[in-house]
């Protein structure tokens, strides 16, 4: 669970009289900004947060993706699950990226997409520039057909306007449910999304150093890390589902 989703669930306690301060993650985090100016890189909290090892099966993604389909079909849904998660998926970008970008930074001449004020455990500011791939394209271009059509249309709105914490709980409240019914999927967060589509990437036979254009990392360990749990037998998988894939084509 993130400090930004803390801050809100704490805040919106206070409109049900329930006493509640946020005032010690305020504090925290003043003391962490001191910190790192002063602490190695290595003994952080921003440098380890990439240290997950989860890795999501294909048939745990299925049953994300049932899931989320039936909250996204829900009368009352307006968050578009599954379109974010296919875009999740095939972008590795994160959820609070997804939902900043803007229309001016989808470069449709290019098939690219620029990402402002990526997270990194040096930097402040750092932008970038990644391809988009795996469908990424198609669905920009799909949504920006339709977006195009209203009066209101800008490039500076964005292309996902949804609160990233609401996607999350979204995200989170389907988690639950499978769980619920007996699919033992607790340990898989939204961000694992990120390392299931670079290992994607990397089944599909991908060089690391054209994985990391995609997925933004400038600290190649991590990716090595996730290029280390692949088995020689998920290569084989993917190499026979694109076999299939291709004779069903014809």
């Amino acid at each position: 669970m993130d400090i930004g989703y803390i801050k809100s669930v704490i805040k919106k306690a206070g409109s049900y009289d329930i006493n509640g301060s946020i005032k010690f993650i305020e504090d925290a985090m003043q003391h962490y900004k001191e910190d790192y100016k002063k602490s190695p890189k290595a003994a952080l909290l921003e440098f380890k947060a990439n240290e997950r090892d989860t890795t999501i099966s294909d048939k745990d993604f299925e049953y994300l993706r049932d899931g989320l389909f039936k909250r996204q079909e829900h009368h009352a849904a307006k968050i578009p699950y599954l379109t974010i998660l296919d875009f999740a998926i095939a972008t590795c970008m994160r959820v609070s990226e997804i939902c900043r970008v803007t229309w001016r930074d989808f470069k449709e001449d290019r098939k690219t997409l620029f990402i402002r004020d990526r997270k990194h455990p040096t930097k402040k500011n750092f932008n970038q520039e990644i391809p988009l791939i795996g469908g990424a394209f198609e669905i920009l271009r799909k949504r920006k057909a339709e977006a195009a059509i209203s009066p209101n249309f800008n490039l500076d709105n964005r292309i996902f306007p949804y609160v990233a914490d609401s996607v999350g709980a979204g995200w989170r409240v389907t988690r639950q449910k499978l769980i619920a019914e007996g699919i033992n999927i607790e340990h898989i967060v939204f961000h694992d999304l990120r390392s299931f589509g670079i290992t994607k990437l990397i089944k599909e036979g991908w060089d690391i150093s054209k994985v990391a254009v995609v997925s933004g990392h400038t600290n190649l360990d991590v990716l090595n890390r996730i290029y280390a749990r692949i088995r020689p037998s998920d290569i084989v998988e993917e190499y026979d589902r694109k076999i299939k894939q291709a004779l069903t084509q014809d």
